[in-house]
């Protein structure tokens, strides 16, 4: 019992810090299972420190701050296990890289070119959206060896 136990802590445990001890690692292999369990347990984890530290310390911008550049360091985290899930599944890289631009830069692009204009900022986060389904879609395609 305790041994099962132990097995179980030790694949959180490696989920927990797959995406950290592989933050720059755009060339590796990650399998669907593996993906979708540290997408799960990381922004579960993002979820609660975020909330417990906006409810502790409400009205302080140092702790904003430090989640806004969580979230950053996040991102760039996700992005990567979404690159070698991507990988994995066959997709080429310069169609990771686009999206990943898109990703981050598309949304605050068209916020800032089309922000006054409703319709047209509306049809660029239509087309984002679109994008974002495209590569979900891909995403949940079965690998070419599951690892």
């Amino acid at each position: 019992m305790l041994k099962i136990m132990n097995k179980d802590i030790d694949k959180v445990f490696y989920y927990l810090t797959n995406i950290w001890k592989n933050i720059i690692n755009f060339q590796d292999k990650e399998s669907r299972r593996s993906f979708w369990i540290n997408v799960l347990i990381n922004y579960g984890l993002l979820f609660l420190i975020s909330n417990l530290l906006i409810k502790s310390f409400p009205d302080d911008s140092n702790v904003r701050n430090f989640l806004n550049l969580y979230d950053l360091i996040f991102s760039f985290g996700i992005s990567s296990l979404g690159f070698r899930r991507l990988n994995d599944v066959g997709i080429d890289r310069w169609q990771n890289i686009l999206h990943f631009l898109f990703n981050f830069k598309g949304k605050d692009f068209s916020n800032l070119l089309f922000g006054g204009q409703t319709g047209i900022f509306s049809i660029v986060s239509v087309i984002l959206l679109l994008i974002d389904l495209i590569y979900l879609i891909r995403l949940l395609k079965p690998s070419n060896v599951e690892n």
